[in-house]
C-alpha cells in the first residue's frame, strides 16, 4: 500500500491542505511547532480512527481545528488490495470510493489493513527518537529477548494479529456449527433449495425444458472442448512451423560446431601475455632511452676542457686556496684599518674644529703655559662679577626711582580724579538747588497776599478769606521747607574737604620729586663705575686673544673650555694612534702584493675582468669554486655512466626471460607467433558465441526438437496447419445453431417460472446465494490472512529468513561502516560479528551500535514481511542524536529502502535537505 495524496479538510493546524507524496522515500521538514506531528496524527487518524478517550492515552491532542468547522479529511491510496482507493474520515465516519467514484463497503477498510491496528502499526512500521533511547533503559539480561522480538523469531504482534483473526473467522463460519452467522445462511439457503426442487418436480414440462436446454448446453460444451483441442492442435502446429526455421538455424550452427575444434585457453594466458609483450617493448624503449643517455654521458665529460687542468694542478690549487683564504683576511683587515685611518683623520679635524686651533701651530710648539691662560680667566671672572654687581646695584636704585615715579603718577591721578569729583558735586548740587523750586510757593503767597490786599478794599465772603490766608500760610511754609532742604543739600556735599584732600595729595607729590632727584644721582654714580669695570674687562679680552693667537688657537676660541678639555693633547693621542695603523697597513699591501704573485699561473688560464684586490680574490674563490664543482659533476657523471650500464644489462635479462616465457607459451598452443594465438582466441570466441546460439535456439525450441526432427520439409507443415484451421472454422459453424435452440428453451422455462410461489422460491434463493457469497469472501479473507502469517512464522521458527538476515547485515553494514559484518540470529541468542572476527552479543555493544542494530533488524523485517502486509513506514527524527557520519550512513540506507518501500520521514534538522533531491523534500514552515 502507498499513500499517494493527502486531502486535509480540517485537523489540527492544517485547514484545506494538499501534499502529494512520492512513491519512495519523502521528507517532511520543519521546526518545532510546524505541523508534523499533526500530519503523522491524521494519517493515523484516516486510516484506523480518530482518537477515542480509550486511544488518548499516548495520544492528549484530538487536533480538532479551530479555524474550520470540518474536521477529517482522505487519503489517496495505491496498490492495495482493492486496488486505488480513496480513505475519506470525517465526524460522520468512513466513507470508502474508488477513482471512478464507485463506494465499497466500510468493511474492505479491514481488508486493505489486513486487520492491523493503530498499535500494531505502530509497532512495526513506525519508530521514533524515542524507541532508540528506550534501548538505554533495557537491562543486558533483557537486551537478547527484546531484539529477538524485533525479528520473526519473537513476533508475538504478528501472532497475535493471527489469532484474532482467526477467531474473527471463527465467528463467522465454525464446522459442524449452527451459529455462527455463515453456517445459518448455509442451512437456509439448503432449506430453500429442497423446497425449490419440490415445485420443480411437480412441473412435468418445466422439466423437459430443462432437460432439453441440459442436453444442447451439453452439446455446446462438447463443440467447445473439440474448438479447445482444435484452437491447441492448430496453436501447436503454428508454433512448430515459427520454430522450424529455428530448428534449420540450429541444425547448421551444430554442423559449424563440429567443423570446428575449440582449444581451451585460460582466462588470464591472453592478459598475461598481453602484459609480457608490452613490458618487452617497454624495456626496449628504456633501453633505447638509457643508451642515447649513456652517450650523452659520454660526449659531456669529454667536452670539460678544464677538468684536466684541474687534476693536473691538485697541490698549486690547494696552495692557492689557502693562500687566498688568508689575502682575503688580510684584504678585510687592511679595509678595516683604512676606515680607522679615515675615521681617525675625522676626529682630528673635528678636534681641532672643537677645540679651535690650528693643528700646524700645534705641532711646531712642545708646550702650553695653561697657568698665564688661568691667570688671565681668574682676573677677567673677577671684573665681570664686579660689573654685575654693580648692574645690579644701579637696576636696584633704577627700580626704586621707578616706584617713586608711580608713586607721583598715583598722586596726581588722585588729584585729578578729586577735581573732576569736585565738578560733578557742583552740578548735582545746582541741579538739586534750583531757585525754580521756589515757584509753587511764591506763587500760593502772591494769590493769598492779592486776596488779602482785596479785602482791605472790599470785603469778601469768608470762604474766599479763608481760601486766600490758607494759600498764604500754604505758600510761606512751602517756601521755609525748600529753603531748609536746600541748605540741607548744601552740607551734603562737603567740596571743602576734597579741597584738603587735593592739597595733600600736592605736598606728597613735592617730597616723592625730592627722592626721585637723589635715585638718579645714585644711578649715575653706578653707571661710571660699571663703565670704568668694563673698559677693564675689553682689555683682559685683548690679552686673552692675544695668548690664543701666540699659542695656535683662533683668536675667538673660549679660553675657558681649552683650559678644562685639553684639546690639543687628545689630538696629539690620536695622531700617534694614526702613525700606528699606517704602519700595519704597509704590511698588509706587502702580504697582498706576494698572494698576486703566487697566483699568477692560475690569473694567467683564467683571466680576471678587474684588478681589485676584491674582485680578484672573489674571482680566484669562484674559479675554485666552479672547478670544484666541474670534479664533483665528472664523478657524478661516472657514477651516472655505471648505473645506467647496469639497468642496460638487467633491462636486457629480463627481456630474455619475458621472451623465453612468450615462446614456452606459444609452443604449448602450437602457434608460432601472435598474429595465431589472436586468431586461435578468435576462434575460440566464435565457437563460444555459436554455442551460445546453440542454447539460445534450443530455449526456443524447447521439448519440440524431436517433433521437428519428424518434419519432412515447411510445406508438409503449412499442410496440417490448413486442415486444422478448417475443422475449427466448421466447428464454430455448428455452435450458433445450438445457442439459438437452448435461448428458445430457456424462454420456455422462464415463462413457466412466472408462478408465484416458485419464483419467490428462486428469487430468495439467489438473495441467500449472494448474502452467502459476499459473506464467505470476509471469512475466506480472514481465513488466508491469518494461515498466511502462521506460515511464515512457522517457516521462521524452524529456519530463520534467510532474506531477512541479508537484508538486516547489508543494513547494520551500512550503518556501522563496515565495520560488523553480519548478524546471526537463532532460536535463542542474537549475536554480532565485526569484520575483524570477534562475536559480541548485544548487551556488549555501544549504545550508538545498539541503535544501529535496531534500525537494521526493523527495516530489515518491514521488507521481508512484505508477502503478509506492505504499509508505509513513519519515521519520526530518529537519527537526531546520530553524529554527522552515523546520520550519513542512515540516509544511504532510507534511500536505498526507499527504492522499494515507502517511507515518511519527519524532521527537524534542515541540513538533510542536503543530502536528498528537493523531488522528495517538503518543508512544512514554507506551507504555513
Amino acid at each position: 500500500m502507498i499513500i499517494d495524496k493527502i486531502d486535509i479538510y480540517g485537523y489540527g493546524k492544517w485547514v484545506n491542505q494538499q501534499f502529494e507524496l512520492s512513491d519512495g522515500l519523502q521528507l517532511f521538514v520543519g521546526e518545532n511547532e510546524a505541523g508534523k506531528s499533526t500530519l503523522q496524527s491524521f494519517i493515523r487518524s484516516i486510516l484506523f480512527g480518530f482518537p477515542t478517550r480509550h486511544r488518548r492515552v499516548n495520544q492528549l491532542n484530538t487536533y480538532e481545528p479551530k479555524t474550520s468547522e470540518k474536521y477529517g479529511g482522505r487519503l489517496l491510496l495505491r496498490e492495495t488490495t482493492m486496488g486505488d482507493v480513496w480513505v475519506e474520515r470525517t465526524q460522520s465516519g468512513v466513507t470508502i470510493t474508488t477513482p471512478d467514484g464507485q463506494i465499497l463497503p466500510e468493511s474492505q477498510l479491514d481488508q486493505i489493513l489486513a486487520g492491523l491496528d493503530v498499535n500494531l502499526y505502530d509497532s512495526f512500521y513506525s519508530f521514533t527518537l524515542a524507541n532508540l533511547q528506550e534501548l538505554a533503559n533495557i537491562g543486558s539480561d533483557q537486551l537478547n529477548d527484546y531484539f529477538l522480538g524485533i525479528g520473526t523469531l519473537g513476533s508475538d504482534k504478528f501472532i497475535e494479529l493471527s489469532n484474532h483473526l482467526e477467531k474473527q473467522s471463527t465467528q463467522l463460519y465454525k464446522k459442524g456449527g449452527s451459529v455462527p452467522p455463515l453456517n445459518v445462511l448455509l442451512n437456509e439457503y439448503e432449506e430453500l433449495q429442497q423446497r425449490t426442487a419440490q415445485y420443480e418436480s411437480q412441473n412435468d414440462t418445466y422439466q423437459q425444458f430443462i432437460a432439453q436446454k441440459q442436453q444442447v448446453e451439453l452439446q455446446i460444451e462438447q463443440n467447445i472442448a473439440a474448438i479447445k483441442e482444435a484452437e491447441i492442435a492448430l496453436h501447436q502446429s503454428e508454433q512448430l512451423l515459427a520454430m522450424y526455421q529455428i530448428y534449420q538455424r540450429l541444425v547448421k550452427v551444430r554442423k559449424e560446431l563440429g567443423e570446428l575444434t575449440y582449444i581451451p585457453i585460460t582466462n588470464t594466458l591472453n592478459t598475461e601475455l598481453t602484459n609480457t609483450e608490452a613490458m618487452v617493448e617497454r624495456l626496449q624503449n628504456e633501453n633505447v632511452s638509457l643508451a642515447s643517455r649513456l652517450e650523452e654521458l659520454q660526449s659531456q665529460l669529454k667536452q670539460e676542457t678544464r677538468l684536466e687542468w684541474a687534476n693536473n694542478r691538485t697541490t698549486e690549487r690547494e696552495q692557492w686556496l689557502q693562500l687566498t683564504i688568508q689575502a682575503k683576511e688580510d684584504y678585510n683587515n687592511l679595509e678595516k684599518l683604512e676606515r680607522q685611518l679615515v675615521e681617525i683623520e675625522h676626529r682630528l679635524n673635528q678636534l681641532a674644529q672643537r677645540g679651535q686651533f690650528y693643528p700646524d701651530k700645534i705641532n711646531q710648539q712642545k708646550t702650553i703655559p695653561y697657568e698665564e691662560a688661568e691667570s688671565l680667566l681668574s682676573q677677567t671672572a673677577e671684573i665681570e662679577r664686579q660689573i654685575d654687581r654693580i648692574g645690579i646695584e644701579r637696576k636696584h636704585f633704577i627700580d626704586q626711582r621707578k616706584d617713586v615715579q608711580n608713586q607721583i603718577a598715583q598722586r596726581q591721578q588722585q588729584i585729578t580724579y578729586f577735581e573732576h569729583q569736585a565738578i560733578n558735586l557742583k552740578e548735582q548740587l545746582k541741579e538739586v538747588t534750583r531757585p525754580s523750586d521756589y515757584l509753587v510757593g511764591l506763587l500760593m503767597l502772591l494769590i493769598g497776599g492779592l486776596i488779602w490786599l482785596y479785602n482791605q478794599f472790599q470785603p469778601l465772603n469768608q470762604l474766599l478769606i479763608r481760601s486766600g490766608f490758607g494759600l498764604l500760610l500754604a505758600g510761606i511754609l512751602m517756601i521755609g521747607y525748600i529753603a531748609f532742604s536746600h541748605a540741607r543739600k548744601r552740607q551734603e556735599y562737603d567740596l571743602d574737604a576734597i579741597d584738603q584732600s587735593i592739597l595733600a595729595l600736592e605736598h606728597e607729590i613735592e617730597h616723592f620729586a625730592q627722592q626721585m632727584q637723589q635715585l638718579s644721582l645714585t644711578i649715575n654714580a653706578r653707571e661710571d663705575e660699571q663703565n670704568h669695570s668694563k673698559q677693564q674687562l675689553t682689555e683682559f679680552n685683548q690679552q686673552k686673544r692675544h695668548w690664543l693667537t701666540q699659542h695656535g688657537f683662533y683668536p675667538t676660541a673660549d679660553l675657558e673650555l681649552i683650559v678644562k678639555t685639553n684639546p690639543v693633547q687628545q689630538y696629539i693621542d690620536e695622531k700617534e694612534k694614526q702613525s700606528q695603523f699606517q704602519k700595519e697597513a704597509g704590511g698588509l699591501q706587502a702580504r697582498l702584493a706576494n698572494w698576486l704573485e703566487k697566483i699568477t699561473p692560475m690569473l694567467e688560464r683564467f683571466p680576471a675582468s678587474s684588478a681589485q684586490l676584491r674582485d680578484l680574490i672573489r674571482h680566484v674563490e669562484t674559479i675554485e669554486s666552479n672547478l670544484q664543482l666541474v670534479l664533483n659533476n665528472s664523478r657524478i657523471n661516472l657514477e651516472r655512466q655505471t648505473a645506467t650500464q647496469e639497468s642496460i644489462d638487467i633491462n636486457m635479462q629480463e627481456i630474455e626471460r619475458l621472451n623465453q616465457f612468450i615462446q614456452d607459451e606459444y609452443q604449448k598452443l602450437n602457434v608460432e607467433n601472435r598474429k595465431e594465438f589472436d586468431q586461435l582466441i578468435e576462434r575460440n570466441e566464435y565457437i563460444r558465441s555459436l554455442e551460445e546460439k546453440e542454447r539460445l535456439y534450443l530455449e526456443q525450441i524447447g521439448d519440440k526438437e524431436a517433433q521437428l526432427e519428424q518434419i519432412g520439409d515447411q510445406a508438409s507443415l503449412e499442410a496440417i496447419i490448413e486442415r486444422h484451421q478448417r475443422k475449427l472454422q466448421s466447428l464454430r459453424d455448428s455452435i450458433e445453431p445450438l445457442q439459438h435452440q437452448r435461448a428458445n428453451c430457456a424462454v420456455e422455462i422462464n415463462n413457466l417460472e412466472q408462478d408465484g410461489t416458485y419464483s419467490d422460491l428462486l428469487q430468495q434463493l439467489e438473495d441467500q446465494r449472494a448474502a452467502i457469497i459476499e459473506l464467505y469472501q470476509d471469512w475466506a479473507t480472514r481465513k488466508l490472512s491469518s494461515s498466511m502469517i502462521v506460515q511464515t512464522l512457522r517457516q521462521g521458527l524452524d529456519n530463520p529468513i534467510e532474506e531477512m538476515n541479508d537484508l538486516a547485515n547489508q543494513i547494520f553494514k551500512i550503518l556501522s561502516n563496515h565495520r560488523y559484518e553480519h548478524i546471526r540470529i537463532n532460536k535463542r541468542n542474537l549475536k554480532v560479528v565485526m569484520a575483524t572476527g570477534d562475536v559480541f552479543e548485544p548487551h556488549e555493544l555501544s549504545q550508538g551500535t545498539l541503535e544501529q542494530l535496531y534500525v537494521s533488524l526493523r527495516l530489515a523485517f518491514i521488507q521481508s514481511a512484505v508477502t503478509m502486509i506492505r504499509m508505509p513506514i513513519i519515521i519520526d527524527d530518529a537519527f537526531v542524536n546520530f553524529d554527522e557520519t552515523r546520520r550519513s550512513y542512515a540516509y544511504d540506507v532510507l534511500k536505498q529502502v526507499g527504492e522499494k518501500h515507502q517511507i515518511l520521514y519527519f524532521t527537524f534538522d534542515k541540513a538533510v535537505c542536503d543530502q536528498f533531491e528537493s523531488e522528495q523534500i517538503i518543508d512544512l514552515e514554507k506551507m504555513n
